[in-house]
């Protein structure tokens, strides 16, 4: 059998897991990249092991939402400047949250990752409308439904194509990208278009 390339091996051990729980964290608070690129990678490939890293994940999401909340408390001017200066975050989106949060309190945060809205927007605006109990607690599923969504279609493919993607992982790996690529492309073009 053909022996694997050492990304994919690293991809799918315990670095992996790493860079979930990682990756999950700088998402909630930082960083503009959905965590789903990871997730959807490792499902192509290893569809048990994208589950073991959508844990990490959103274990490290949770854990940057409380940072961002807590931050918020002792500083909102700072915590929102800083959420507020992530690319692609927009006045639109803050407005949105306000609203969602007002009307449907914390489960206003399950609804959210269908929006395209940061989670870390939430986070900030949480403070006013919800404990920190309430917005733990509605985090998990708020970061489940949507990670999921991306670990069960990739595991589909994967599963579907498996002989062919295990024969030919780096083109496997150049059409993942060129997916993403356009994702990406479609969803900043909207936004701007928005702006």
């Amino acid at each position: 059998m053909k022996e694997s390339p050492r990304w994919l091996v690293m991809l799918l051990g315990p670095i992996g897991c790493w860079i979930a729980f990682a990756w999950g964290f700088l998402e909630a608070t930082v960083f503009f990249i959905i965590p789903d690129l990871l997730l959807s990678l490792t499902a192509l490939f290893a569809f048990r092991k994208a589950w073991k890293q959508l844990g990490w994940m959103i274990l490290g999401s949770i854990l940057g939402g409380v940072g961002i909340y807590l931050w918020t408390l002792g500083a909102p001017r700072m915590a929102r400047q800083l959420v507020d200066a992530v690319p692609f975050v927009t006045e639109e989106m803050w407005l949105t949250v306000q609203l969602s949060l007002s009307q449907h309190g914390a489960s206003g945060l399950v609804m959210g990752p269908f929006s395209g809205i940061p989670y870390k927007v939430y986070a900030v605006e949480s403070v006013e409308k919800i404990p920190l109990a309430l917005f733990v607690l509605f985090s998990f599923p708020a970061r489940l439904s949507r990670l999921a969504g991306s670990v069960l279609l990739f595991g589909g493919l994967g599963t579907l194509f498996k002989r062919k993607i295990e024969a030919r992982p780096g083109l496997t790996l150049a059409l993942w990208g060129l997916y993403w690529v356009g994702i990406y492309i479609w969803y900043w073009g909207n936004l701007w278009g928005e702006s």
